[in-house]
């Protein structure tokens, strides 16, 4: 379910998001976010490394396809790796979907469905150091994310624990399940 003022909405990711997913993981626009770009080779390993990850019935990672609710068109991935109690949010959109608004509408959902879905007792973001960071920044202090030491040489990290989401959860959000 989703709420009419969102523009976006999330699917899980199936077989026929492989061109979406090999063309946002070689795309150096997209990965100069994350690292370097992976050739079709690696990208297509990883993806069906994913869709066994989505099939499974044991809670652990899970991906998403960014879908343009007008249109029905794929923009990009949302995706939460799961280590046991914590979980990293992850978004990548295509350059033609880099509006601020969409980003903002994906972490909504990813949040809530760490938190109230999937329970996770930890959320956590992370990018590469230099001239992002502040996009990333931007778009994870409104959620009460707060910078901490990063757990991978080159990358930023901030953190989120369950306590601090339900004392300070943002009105803005909570509106469904956003990641079915």
């Amino acid at each position: 379910m989703t709420t009419a003022s969102y523009t976006t909405d999330l699917r899980p990711l199936r077989d026929d998001d492989q061109p979406l997913y090999l063309a946002l993981y070689t795309c150096p626009r997209v990965m100069a976010r994350i690292g370097p770009p992976l050739d079709a080779g690696r990208a297509t390993r990883a993806f069906r490394k994913v869709m066994a990850h989505n099939r499974s019935d044991v809670p652990g990672h899970r991906t998403w396809a960014v879908v343009d609710t007008a249109t029905g068109r794929a923009l990009g991935i949302a995706a939460l790796h799961r280590e046991g109690g914590v979980a990293e949010a992850g978004i990548m959109l295509l350059p033609a979907a880099w509006d601020g608004r969409r980003s903002h509408e994906v972490m909504d959902r990813l949040v809530l469905h760490a938190f109230d879905v999937a329970g996770v007792e930890r959320l956590i973001g992370v990018c590469l150091r230099g001239a992002n960071e502040r996009m990333s920044r931007r778009l994870l202090q409104p959620y009460g994310f707060a910078e901490e030491p990063p757990g991978r040489p080159g990358t930023v990290q901030w953190g989120l624990d369950r306590a601090r989401w339900s004392v300070g959860r943002p009105l803005a959000i909570g509106r469904s399940d956003p990641a079915r």
